[in-house]
C-alpha cells in the first residue's frame, strides 16, 4: 500500500489495565482500578500521500477491580482525516467521533 493512493483496511484490539499507586495514602483512589478491551475497525481511503480520510469505528469493555463499581461499555465511531506534512515521519489525525458510555447495570 505505501505512499499509493487507494482503499487501505484496518482493523484490531487492544487491552489494557490502569492501576492507581500509593493505596495507603489515599485507598479511595483503589475504586478507580480497571481494565478495558477494546475492538476496532479503521477503514480508510489514502487520496495521495499525505491525506487518508476514513471511519473509525471502536466498543471497548470497561471491566473494575471493585465489585462496587460498575461495569461498563464504550462505543466510539465517526469520521477521520490524517494529514502527512511533506518530509515528516509524522501524522496529524483529526476525528469527529460520537460517544456513548453506558453501564452494565443500565442494561438490564
Amino acid at each position: 500500500m505505501g505512499d499509493q493512493p487507494g482503499a487501505q483496511p484496518g482493523a484490531g484490539y487492544d487491552h489494557y489495565n490502569l492501576w492507581t499507586t500509593d493505596h495507603a495514602q489515599d485507598p479511595s483512589f483503589a475504586l478507580q482500578d480497571r481494565s478495558i478491551d477494546t475492538i476496532f475497525i479503521r477503514p480508510a481511503v489514502k487520496v495521495n500521500p499525505a491525506v487518508k480520510v476514513g471511519v473509525n469505528a471502536s466498543y471497548s469493555f470497561i471491566n473494575f477491580k471493585d465489585s462496587t463499581r460498575s461495569d461498563g461499555d464504550g462505543l466510539l465511531v465517526g469520521p477521520f482525516i490524517e494529514c502527512r506534512c511533506p518530509n515528516s515521519p509524522t501524522s496529524t489525525s483529526k476525528a469527529v467521533s460520537a460517544v456513548e458510555l453506558r453501564s452494565r447495570q443500565q442494561l438490564q
